[in-house]
């Protein structure tokens, strides 16, 4: 894909309301379940970090083990139920 049709897709993902119903638990343990959408760029040596709390409200730094790519934006995402 071009990186102009990503950002349109993104920009899209971004907008998008939450929906009236929202898949909280799944799996076999009926286990909370949290989604996240992750914008990933290749690493440049200008690049800025990406922090995201935990549950705890920690803030920790979201990278990827490949140091050729990059987590550049994280936003939640809902599974419709």
């Amino acid at each position: 894909m071009k990186r102009t049709t990503i950002t349109e897709y993104w920009h899209e993902f971004k907008t998008e309301r939450k929906p009236s119903f929202v898949k909280l638990q799944g799996g076999k343990r009926k286990q909370e379940q949290i989604f996240e959408l992750a914008l990933v760029f290749p690493n440049n040596r200008w690049a800025t970090k990406t922090w995201v709390k935990d549950s705890l409200g920690r803030n920790q730094e979201a990278k990827i083990e490949d140091d050729k790519f990059r987590i550049k934006e994280i936003i939640p995402y809902w599974k419709e139920e």
